[in-house]
């Protein structure tokens, strides 16, 4: 069952909502009345409003999703869909032929900037609001961290990029990019402020599950952390993260991603979905709460899908031998479909022998509605953040700050728990033993089976400085595919006054 929280984005939404003209403009061309604010009520809704592009799978006219950027750029998929020619611009991204006019980074780019001007909007307007003080910090720090996850997203995938902290007048419209240190500075500044007044999580009622918590503050300054190689900082974050007592290993791994297992014991930051959002072609940016992820990946022919983001051989075979994971990570050809039935090449009507099962959640693809477009509503959330991964980040810190012997500890408790879940326990999975450069090597073969297909490996593979290697054959050039190019619609709208990165 979704909150009363998720569900109210579709109602209040609609305040800021803009045409794609006007999304399109950079950062954002919509300018704000600072008399509209005068309640507490309508701080809510500027709060609700600030959450709601998190949810977005359409912006400017054309999908995205961080695991587009994060799977297909990656040895793990392949884009799929009807074949090569299926949606060229999304296909490019697997041979790291795109350009600047990817209308998908486009797409991401205006979606990461309408989070930054409607957060922008409301720590502006909520010091002026006469309401309850801590009410008032907690919508606060709720907004700064929004703010620093947008913009996490925007530095991790292009670097500088237009360091705005307020809602812009028009002449301050065209702008140049930013130092990408800045960018990270203001990301750690945010968190940082934004951690005390939040709550924790074991504070919130049940209709508050997917606000920010304490917790998703420290882990995402944690990963900030971990990619600026503050090894020190990290570790003793995650430290205090794990100290909280506040999170723990969901006990069988793949009820992690079934809809019972959302908003589980190891989920510290979760984007809710519903299958009642409305999910109205041209205009989702006001109307959408679903998940058209789950569309997107599901098997095409039989069973309804579109069939993108197909695993490949190589990615089974990270998966150590009877590493229960796999089956929750992966369909594979024979296996049932729950309500589905089995999965047949003859029904899909494509040779792949894998497909894509974190976001199927064993369910059909979108629930019957009688509003929208169906295939705009599915439930399954986005798990954004895993108790996983910070277990597993600050494992590496932990190594590079010379404790192997905590290091080694973390990432067996994760394999533990991926030990737990397997029929035979007792024979798979052996605790990590290994040290030096062999037990860095493992931190990352955990991760990689962990949070396999769920967007992360492009960005570890470029922050180890491990890309160039791994992705050669797929055409990946040092010193250049480490970054995506600026948009250029985005550089044009600047006036040119936005430089592109290196090689584009």
């Amino acid at each position: 069952m979704k909150t009363k929280f998720a569900l109210l984005t579709i109602m209040f939404s609609m305040l800021f909502y803009s045409c794609e003209d006007d999304l399109e403009k950079l950062p954002l061309l919509q300018t704000m009345d600072g008399n509209y604010y005068t309640s507490e009520v309508q701080a809510f809704e500027a709060l609700v409003a600030s959450y709601d592009p998190l949810q977005y799978n359409f912006s400017a006219g054309v999908y995205h999703f961080r695991w587009f950027l994060g799977n297909f750029t990656t040895n793990d998929v392949i884009p799929g869909g009807s074949g090569p020619n299926d949606q060229p611009q999304l296909q490019a991204f697997n041979s790291f032929s795109y350009v600047s006019s990817n209308i998908h980074l486009n797409s991401d780019w205006t979606a990461q900037y309408q989070g930054i001007y409607r957060t922008n909007a409301l720590i502006g307007m909520l010091p002026g609001i006469d309401m309850n003080d801590s009410t008032k910090a907690q919508m606060m720090a709720e907004g700064k961290f929004l703010r620093a996850f947008y913009y996490f997203n925007l530095v991790t995938a292009y670097g500088g990029v237009p360091f705005v902290d307020h809602v812009l007048s028009p002449n301050e419209f065209q702008m140049e990019r930013a130092e990408e240190d800045e960018i990270w500075d203001f990301i750690e500044l945010n968190l940082d402020e934004a951690i005390d007044d939040l709550r924790l999580r074991s504070e919130l009622r049940f209709d508050d599950y997917g606000r920010v918590t304490k917790g998703a503050a420290r882990a995402l300054l944690l990963k900030t952390l971990v990619y600026r190689e503050k090894w020190f900082e990290a570790l003793t974050l995650g430290k205090i993260i794990i100290a909280t007592n506040q999170y723990s290993l969901a006990a069988n791994y793949e009820d992690i991603f079934t809809i019972m297992g959302e908003n589980g014991p190891g989920s510290i930051f979760e984007i809710q979905r519903s299958s009642q959002g409305g999910g109205y072609w041209g205009n989702v940016n006001g109307a959408n709460d679903g998940n058209l992820a789950v569309v997107y990946q599901l098997p095409r022919g039989a069973y309804g899908g579109w069939g993108f983001n197909i695993p490949q051989q190589s990615f089974v075979d990270e998966f150590e031998s009877g590493d229960p994971r796999l089956n929750a990570t992966v369909f594979q050809i024979g296996d049932e479909l729950c309500d589905r039935g089995i999965l047949s090449k003859s029904s899909t009507g494509f040779e792949h022998d894998f497909y894509s099962k974190k976001y199927f959640a064993c369910r059909s693809e979108h629930e019957l509605i009688n509003i929208g477009d169906p295939v705009m509503n599915g439930e399954v959330n986005d798990r954004v953040i895993r108790y996983a991964d910070v277990l597993l980040l600050t494992a590496e810190a932990a190594y590079y700050q010379g404790d192997e012997t905590l290091a080694k500890n973390l990432i067996n408790q994760v394999r533990a728990r991926a030990r737990k879940s397997a029929s035979d326990p007792n024979t798979i999975l052996p605790d990590i033993t290994s040290n030096g450069q062999a037990l860095l090597l493992d931190i990352y073969h955990e991760r990689d089976v962990e949070l396999g297909l769920e967007g992360e490996k492009f960005f570890d593979l470029v922050r180890t400085g491990r890309a160039a290697t791994e992705l050669a054959n797929l055409g990946f050039e040092e010193g250049k595919h480490e970054q995506f190019p600026i948009p250029q619609r985005q550089i044009d709208l600047s006036g040119g006054n936005m430089t592109q990165n290196e090689g584009y």
